[in-house]
């Protein structure tokens, strides 16, 4: 090898950081986008280039379908929103295909597939109930301490209606599975705070709430001050000082 093609290849290997170092940086900076308005578009450069370099990294799909998530949540139309679902839904695809063994696939299948549901208007069909349901039971069987898919699972029996097995006592469970496994994830802690109010237990939503705005390391930090903060802030206020 000559001296000039072996300075080119040191350079292009300082240039680009391997794909585990890359993922971790684009990992942080989705985590913390809040602290900066330019980071999540250079997470999703980080991680465009990793999926280039290396299209099997598990780590790398895995952060892909987030970035194509948040795309679909942030566009503004109906027709663009599924457009970036779908397109997640086919990379958790390709991981759960993959890698079976691997949690995130079927974490990530069944969160675009609810999305896209959601979009469709036939998110309460027994059909695609029952895939989420699998999907998620799936991700646990995997890993027992998935706290998302604890929370998943508690937001489906939240919101199904009673005739399609919608179950607040169900939910709560979840939910508190949830928090046992992850009680930094104040996600979770919102959506139990919203089933108490939905049960009528004030007090115990107000506690919740104010765990949840108390929390001094959030698992996800962008996800608490952009939304769940906010969130608990509202329905805190919603509840006044006349229920007890």
């Amino acid at each position: 090898m000559s001296l000039i093609l072996s300075l080119l290849l040191a350079l292009r290997a300082s240039a680009a950081p391997g794909a585990d170092l890359a993922c971790e940086r684009a990992s942080y900076l989705l985590l913390h986008q809040h602290l900066n308005q330019t980071w999540f578009d250079s997470a999703r450069a980080i991680v465009a280039d990793v999926r280039q370099r290396e299209p099997d990294n598990e780590t790398g799909l895995c952060l892909w379908v987030k970035v194509l998530l948040q795309l679909g949540d942030e566009a503004p139309g109906r027709k663009e929103k599924r457009g970036w679902y779908v397109k997640a839904r086919a990379v958790a695809d390709t991981l759960r295909c993959r890698n079976p063994e691997n949690p995130d696939g079927h974490m990530w299948w069944a969160t675009a597939q609810g999305k896209i549901g959601q979009l469709d208007g036939v998110f309460s069909s027994a059909y695609m109930i029952g895939d989420l349901k699998q999907e998620y039971q799936r991700v646990l069987e995997l890993d027992s301490g998935y706290a998302l898919a604890w929370y998943a699972l508690g937001r489906l029996y939240a919101e199904l209606p009673f005739l399609l097995g919608g179950s607040l006592n169900r939910a709560e469970e979840y939910l508190r599975h949830g928090l046992a496994a992850d009680p930094n994830y104040t996600l979770i802690r919102l959506e139990l705070a919203r089933v108490c109010v939905s049960r009528q237990r004030w007090s115990e939503a107000r506690g919740e709430l104010e765990a949840l705005l108390a929390t001094a390391q959030p698992t996800d930090p962008a996800e608490f001050a952009l939304d769940d903060r906010p969130a608990a802030l509202e329905l805190l206020e919603s509840l006044g000082a006349g229920r007890e």
